[in-house]
């Protein structure tokens, strides 16, 4: 075909969208999503944390020195929640003792309320 006799280009045409009422939306949107968690999960540093501490003792020296000297209260609280969880009774409440004492109101709030678990 020569480009003089080729037809007239036609405009597309975009179906109207049909959206379903909003109860439905909502519905169908929260079977699809799951719900809001009441609490912050955790972040992939923190999830690396856990599971390294269970694997060497190179990562539980890095967990103790995160517990003391990290500049981040949510990683000192994730690093004295991850000694928490592989250590003993004893160890545990030592590792959550630490963070009662520690200078930041959220370390040891959340430390306080791993104590009463």
């Amino acid at each position: 075909m020569s480009r003089s006799n080729r037809p007239p280009c036609t405009p597309l045409r975009w179906p109207t969208p049909i959206r379903a009422p909003k109860s439905r939306r909502r519905r169908r949107d929260a079977a699809r999503w799951g719900t809001i968690a009441s609490r912050p999960t955790l972040t992939p540093p923190e999830a690396l944390l856990r599971c390294a501490i269970r694997l060497t003792a190179n990562a539980r020296d890095i967990a103790d020195h995160m517990a003391v000297s990290h500049p981040v209260p949510r990683a000192r609280a994730s690093a004295i929640a991850a000694l928490a969880a592989v250590a003993d009774e004893k160890g545990r409440t030592a590792a959550l003792e630490l963070g009662r004492r520690d200078a930041d109101a959220r370390v040891r709030d959340d430390c306080e309320r791993w104590l009463t678990l």
